[in-house]
């Protein structure tokens, strides 16, 4: 129980122990009376400290992580390389006979940067 309502023992463990006020371990048919079938075995009690009237507590945990790919083992293309792939496969259009682009969408890509 934690301050009047079943918790997990989680939520008690990630509790900061300077906001526990008192524990209480109830273990006998005392426990049983007051909260039910669910104590027959015991019932720990935990009173967390009450806020001080007019002062405000915040309290921040968190953290930040980074990371990205290893792409250091792949062989990949610099921009020249993928114009020229890009030109073979037929992305800017018709080629010639001489393998040069009849259209002008590669000279516009190529000339326009």
């Amino acid at each position: 129980m934690l301050d009047g309502f079943e918790t997990t023992l989680q939520r008690i463990s990630d509790m900061s122990m300077d906001r526990i006020e008192s524990i209480t371990i109830l273990k006998d048919a005392a426990s049983t009376a007051i909260y039910g079938s669910k104590a027959a075995n015991g019932v720990v009690v935990v009173e967390t400290k009450k806020p001080e009237a007019g002062k405000l507590r915040f309290t921040y945990n968190g953290s930040y992580n980074v990371s990205w790919a290893d792409l250091s083992d792949y062989n990949l293309m610099n921009a020249s390389e993928k114009l020229q792939f890009e030109k073979l496969s037929g992305y800017y259009g018709r080629l010639d006979e001489n393998g040069e682009i009849l259209d002008d969408l590669y000279r516009a890509t190529y000339y326009n940067r």
